[in-house]
């Protein structure tokens, strides 16, 4: 049990070791250019969820007429 443990131990620390040789500053322009997508991609999302929105309330506003017709005729004599 105990070789198995170390052996995971080890191969634990090596890999930490090596990721932490890989952090460069090239890793950071890579984080960096992450983020500038990650931004441009969710400012162009609310954009289409805007343009949708737009759209749905000017059919909305088309579908409604300007005023209010009761038809006396349904709701019949409620005395």
């Amino acid at each position: 049990m105990f070789p198995v443990s170390f052996s995971s131990a080890l191969l634990l620390a090596s890999l930490l070791i090596d990721q932490s040789a890989d952090s460069t500053a090239n890793s950071f322009k890579e984080l960096g250019s992450l983020f500038l997508w990650g931004i441009l991609g969710a400012i162009c999302a609310a954009l289409l969820v805007v343009f949708i929105w737009l759209k749905i309330q000017s059919k909305r506003d088309a579908a409604s007429s300007d005023y209010v017709s009761i038809n006396p005729s349904r709701h019949g004599n409620q005395s």
